[in-house]
């Protein structure tokens, strides 16, 4: 028992560029501001914001979890804001020699002159943060997205109310360059598309919205740079920590988990028209029941690609299950011609709950049996079990579980 809902809502993503002239102002002395955040026990959406330096600016991270589950990915974005009604502008930038060094980790150019991430295995703050050794390799070998370290501004303005600011090269140089940039990271996992130039950098297109795993430069890749490569490693179950820093010494610390698969799966066909409608499946997975319906023909499963619903969402039992498929992605409805490919399969949706709260969640679907998707959400939870069998010819299920009610 289902309604489906017309109307594809598609999220977009705007990168642009402009010449602007850049004023110089005086240079305020910075200073060092740290603040430590990590997630607590119940897995949820983490905001975190430094204290505000003496110019004015204030680092922030956003993830859209602190828990996910095993090939799960977390995501979410780190940025340096203007809290003032007015333009700051910083002269003579002296690089945070921890943003410097992560440029080689992560992948931000060229955002990565003013702040940068670093995700490490373990739970970390400012107290205990010189034990954690090196960083995870987030972008495949041989890719850098700013080349050596970045594109080294020397200047820049920041824009009030906004994650913008216009950076500067050579600012007091006749044939110096000004450009506008977003002042702020996705914190991600970088997987290729080779051969194709795109925001990851030369030969390489990003192809996954979050952190989903790191790259063993010790193992060949084979001139694979996507996650069927040899080099790439999911996350193991276990806690990351992610630290972003800016250039004003401002940093901030949050803890991630990544859970263990749900391994316990049984399965009946038989109609329980009391409990979950007639028609409907109950799944169990690690001793909950849920109901399930299979919306196989409704959605489109990308693998690789974006997966959608083709009328953009399915209510069942109460909770609205709506895709998220960027139109900036070939494959997408509505994708323009000059769309990224996404070299992986992808399902990416928001659950609506009875109680009008929403949650967002997302999974690879890769060569493993179960894509097992589960909200943080409780009574009722719900989520998307995918189940694909590659061979001659594949096999797709796509439950929609929503927890059986006593």
């Amino acid at each position: 028992m289902r309604r489906k809902e017309a109307g594809f809502i598609a999220a977009q993503a705007a990168i642009f560029a402009a010449v602007i002239a850049l004023v110089s102002l005086p240079l305020q002395s910075a200073s060092e501001t740290q603040v430590s955040t990590s997630s607590g026990p119940n897995a949820g959406p983490l905001v975190l914001a430094s204290g505000v330096s003496p110019e004015g600016l204030q680092l922030r991270m956003t993830l859209n979890s602190s828990s996910a589950h095993l090939h799960g990915a977390v995501s979410g974005q780190i940025n340096v804001l203007d809290t003032l009604d007015r333009n700051v502008t910083i002269s003579n930038l002296v690089r945070n020699q921890d943003v410097s060094r992560w440029s080689t980790y992560d992948a931000g150019c060229p955002s990565d002159s003013v702040l940068g991430f670093a995700v490490f295995g373990g739970r970390f703050t400012a107290a205990n943060i010189s034990a954690a050794g090196s960083p995870f390799q987030l972008t495949p070998q041989f890719i850098s997205s700013c080349g050596s370290g970045g594109v080294g501004w020397n200047a820049v303005r920041f824009l009030p109310g906004g994650g913008e600011a216009v950076g500067a090269f050579n600012a007091s140089q006749p044939n110096g360059f000004f450009l506008q940039v977003a002042t702020e990271l996705n914190v991600t996992t970088i997987l290729c598309n080779g051969g194709v130039v795109g925001n990851g950098g030369f030969g390489c297109s990003s192809s996954y919205p979050g952190l989903v795993g790191y790259w063993n430069y010790s193992i060949p890749g084979g001139g694979n740079l996507g996650f069927t490569s040899p080099a790439f490693v999911y996350f193991p179950p276990g806690e990351y920590t992610v630290v972003a820093a800016d250039d004003w010494d401002q940093y901030l610390y949050a803890t991630f988990t990544v859970r263990a698969a749900d391994t316990t799966l049984t399965s009946s066909a038989t109609s329980d028209a009391a409990a979950c409608g007639v028609g409907n499946q109950v799944i169990t997975l690690n001793s909950t029941e849920y109901c399930a319906d299979d919306v196989a023909n409704d959605a489109a499963i990308g693998s690789p690609g974006y997966s959608y619903f083709r009328n953009d969402s399915v209510t069942f039992e109460g909770v609205k299950f709506q895709t998220i498929c960027p139109s900036s992605y070939r494959g997408c409805p509505g994708a323009n011609g000059s769309a990224s490919l996404v070299m992986l399969g992808i399902m990416r949706f928001t659950m609506t709950f009875p109680d009008n709260t929403n949650e967002t969640a997302s999974s690879v679907i890769a060569d493993f049996s179960y894509a097992q998707i589960l909200s943080n959400h409780s009574d009722p939870r719900a989520g998307m079990l995918i189940e694909i069998t590659y061979g001659a010819h594949a096999t797709t299920h796509v439950y929609l579980l929503v927890e059986k009610q006593p």
